[in-house]
């Protein structure tokens, strides 16, 4: 299986976890979208997008493990994820969409490794919890990200890797 098309599992309401294999490539926008009790997800190396509305409303998904060949978190894709308390951004990510985590209440710590490079406005909008930012790096090391309006961002404590190390 190297793809999953557009809406496959979509508003799937048993499916707490999902195995994807190691040879999938591209999956389809709103593919698990309202997948109500998906707890878990593994995003193999090989896929490079994760397309919009491709978690959306998967109000249980707390754990996402993203693959490094992952470049774009699109627009909407972890919407009201409100079980979701922490997230890293993959190695291979250079890019966060508009709205890509709205909503996501539960929402506390964000991991950002070197290759991010944009931040677009909303990404993080409504998610009120959001407390920690941790870089991947020194501070010396910083690259220049592109943040565009992201109030959430305004009030959180930085944290680069030479100073504490997320849990």
């Amino acid at each position: 299986v190297t793809r999953i098309g557009q809406q496959t599992f979509s508003s799937s309401m048993n499916i707490k976890e999902i195995i994807l294999p190691s040879t999938l490539t591209n999956i389809g926008k709103q593919s698990f979208y309202n997948c109500y009790s998906l707890e878990s997800i593994n995003i193999p190396d090989q896929v490079a997008n994760i397309s919009a509305g491709l978690f959306g409303q998967c109000r249980s998904l707390a754990r996402v493990n993203m693959g490094a060949g992952v470049k774009i978190i699109d627009s909407l894709s972890f919407e009201n994820c409100t079980s979701l308390q922490r997230i890293e951004i993959g190695e291979g990510v250079s890019s966060i969409s508009k709205n890509a985590f709205l909503g996501c209440t539960a929402l506390k710590e964000l991991v950002i490794n070197k290759n991010l490079s944009s931040i677009n406005s909303g990404a993080f909008e409504g998610c009120t919890s959001l407390s920690a930012v941790y870089f991947k790096y020194t501070e010396s090391e910083m690259p220049r990200i592109l943040i565009g309006e992201n109030p959430e961002l305004d009030y959180v404590s930085v944290y680069f890797y030479s100073e504490e190390e997320p849990t």
